[in-house]
């Protein structure tokens, strides 16, 4: 999450901190890190922000962010609504930071397929979220099912992980991209909407909105799948992860078949 400043600056600075005076105590604070600069314009200077350089510092790892409207607060209205236009969908799939993902409701918890690289030619899962209802809220973040090693070969099932069994950086993880990932599926369903009536100047107006509104979340949603891929991947081998207390093996996560096609026009 970078900002700009215009001070200048010159190639060989970066790592320099970047200092501020504060207008209510006129004391000079740090509020972040150059790192870069735009070519040919050396007055305009890149500089990671202070608050995302400590939870690095902290973490010693890239803290991937959430989606800008993710703590908008979404409740029990938005999660009807979401489950009602996932039943109107006729193709359920969705892109998240380049990742596809299927979302569906299977009794009464909407459940979150995620797909590797090679989708739609490989059509294996790598991992499953799993988002229960929760009362007063939109939900709550339920199983984490990550095929065994061996499941490819039927000789291994799937593994479940509940949110206690992982660790408080994997528990943040899913929560901020489960967050996100709700966002990311009602503003593409309502991007899809939007685009089968575009009958007046404000429908086209909002089609525009939403699409640049999916076009900057994606850098932010790129960060998070790509943290995800890298968890459930661990998760699968179970290096460098507690093992879960109960469920360790599960059956197959449940994927509803695919909806009729409409009727021809």
């Amino acid at each position: 999450m970078d900002f700009v400043v215009d001070a200048l600056l010159s190639e060989g600075n970066s790592g320099s901190p970047v200092l501020a005076v504060s207008c209510a105590t006129r004391e000079l604070q740090l509020v972040g890190m150059y790192h870069a600069g735009y070519k040919g314009h050396s007055a305009l200077n890149v500089v990671i922000g202070i608050d995302q350089l400590a939870d690095f510092m902290h973490r010693k790892k890239r803290v991937p962010r959430a989606l800008s409207d993710a703590s908008t607060g979404l409740g029990p209205k938005e999660r009807l609504r979401l489950i009602e236009s996932l039943s109107q969908s006729s193709l359920p799939l969705f892109d998240f930071g380049g990742t596809t993902v299927r979302a569906e409701e299977h009794d009464g918890a909407l459940m979150y397929h995620f797909y590797g690289k090679q989708f739609p030619v490989d059509d294996r899962r790598a991992l499953v979220i799993e988002d229960l209802p929760k009362e007063g809220l939109f939900g709550e973040v339920g199983r984490l099912f990550v095929p065994g090693p061996s499941v490819a070969s039927g000789a291994a099932p799937w593994r479940a992980w509940p949110p206690a069994a992982l660790g408080t950086d994997e528990r943040d993880l899913v929560s901020r991209a489960v967050e996100s990932l709700r966002v990311q599926v009602q503003h593409t369903l309502d991007y899809r909407r939007t685009l089968a009536n575009l009958g007046s100047i404000d429908d086209r107006r909002r089609g525009r909105d939403l699409s640049r509104t999916l076009a900057r979340d994606a850098v932010l949603a790129r960060d998070l799948a790509s943290s995800l891929s890298e968890m459930a991947e661990r998760l699968t081998l179970g290096h460098e992860t507690p093992v879960p207390s109960t469920g360790a093996t599960a059956d197959t996560p449940p994927l509803a078949a695919a909806p009729p096609a409409p009727d021809s026009p």
